[in-house]
């Protein structure tokens, strides 16, 4: 087992935040959310959590404005989660 299990995630964030940028030009909201939430939970798990708060925005933004209320709910979790590791919530 490697030291740091957060090591081989690098490599698969960087190919989603590609990916992202690839979407950006694309108007497929529903799959540019997906890749927010995907980036947000990596960026967690490594942690950069000052990365995943603004990912986890975004994910909840598209989430209002699909009308999509069980994103808005597991979006609201995982940023409040962030936020109390980071510090920031009361």
């Amino acid at each position: 087992m490697p030291e740091n299990p957060a090591a081989g995630l690098t490599f698969k964030i960087q190919d989603l935040e590609l990916q992202l940028q690839g979407e950006q030009k694309n108007n497929e909201k529903q799959k540019k959310a997906h890749l927010h939430f995907l980036l947000a939970y990596h960026y967690e798990q490594v942690p950069r959590l000052k990365r995943a708060i603004l990912h986890y925005k975004a994910f909840i933004a598209i989430c209002v404005t699909l009308d999509d209320s069980e994103g808005l709910i597991v979006g609201a979790n995982r940023l409040s989660v962030c936020l109390f590791k980071k510090g920031r919530f009361p």
